[in-house]
């Protein structure tokens, strides 16, 4: 679990800290600034969206998504960066992903270590996200 959040945090915090860097040569500030702002806005809607989705589907097929999404997303980021209209829909899908795995994991946490342990594991497992945010920041 731990490895599976480290890899799969690590594009949504690269890009929360690089989306603007990728294209303030070929967008506007303002245009930015909307993209970060549509992204805080996927990033709380996603949380409930997940949380609901692996409620009703279970962990595997959920995270299989999320990471298809995910990969598709980061895949096309960089061609998007010119387009003043889809980029920062792109920024909206990383920041999507990026909320969908803190209730993925704990809800994981908890079917697999219970409700008495299952607190203290996640909050173990989440270490790892300041190491791919680290990480991510090595690369910026």
């Amino acid at each position: 679990m731990l490895f599976l959040l480290f890899l799969g945090s690590f594009y949504p915090l690269f890009i929360a800290s690089a989306y603007k860097p990728i294209a303030q040569d070929v967008l506007e500030d303002s245009v930015l600034t909307v993209a970060g702002a549509i992204g805080g806005i996927c990033n709380g809607f996603s949380r409930l969206f997940w949380a609901i989705l692996i409620d009703k589907y279970g962990f595997k097929p959920v995270y299989g998504s999320l990471q298809i999404l995910q990969l598709a997303v980061a895949a096309s980021i960089y061609q998007m960066r010119s387009n003043p209209i889809l980029y920062p829909i792109w920024v909206g899908l990383s920041y999507f992903c990026e909320g969908g795995h803190f209730p993925l994991f704990a809800t994981l946490g908890v079917q697999i270590f219970g409700l008495k342990n299952g607190g203290s594991i996640i909050a173990i497992i989440l270490i790892a996200v300041p190491f791919s945010s680290t990480l991510s920041w090595y690369f910026v």
